[in-house]
């Protein structure tokens, strides 16, 4: 599948050029199936979004919270305390990737581990070395990218502590 993972929208941030339904058909006649909104501090486009009675057939849209990091050091368990205050499910965002240089120390996987056990809110972590690799994935076309992220969640769900 082909997402657009980073789409701001008229209705819901100040950087947004297009409303989300012109959006929507400029990424559907380019050959794309999915966007992540990605608006600030809003999730008006996707509320509106939601309430559609008519969507756009074969075509996603989901809201995620990228934060990026450039740090010389791993990131810490403030980081992920810090951008676990902008998911709650009322604004429909339960989901951040948190990309950083060097990646996570173990307090901060402790904390991301934490975040998804109490409160159901999933904050993945990726390095330069992650985002290098996952370029690779896609260069050689043996697989997608979005197979490493599964495989990385699929490692933090076997090694979450009840």
């Amino acid at each position: 599948m082909k997402l657009d993972m980073h789409c701001h929208t008229k209705e819901g941030s100040p950087d947004g050029k297009l409303e989300l339904l012109e959006n929507i058909d400029i990424l559907k006649q380019k050959g794309y199936q999915g966007m992540l909104i990605t608006d600030h501090n809003s999730y008006k486009a996707y509320r509106y979004y939601k309430k559609l009675k008519k969507k756009p057939k074969d075509f996603v849209v989901s809201y995620i919270v990228f934060e990026f990091k450039n740090y010389g050091k791993k990131i810490t368990q403030r980081e992920i305390y810090t951008t676990e205050k902008y998911l709650f499910g009322t604004a429909l965002r339960k989901v951040a990737i948190i990309i950083s240089r060097q990646g996570n120390d173990d307090h901060a996987l402790q904390a991301a581990k934490g975040s998804l056990r109490e409160s159901g809110k999933l904050i993945l972590c990726l390095s330069d070395a992650d985002l290098l690799e996952m370029a690779a994935i896609k260069l050689q076309g043996s697989d997608e990218p979005a197979v490493f992220l599964s495989n990385m969640l699929d490692r933090l769900l076997v090694h979450l502590e009840k």
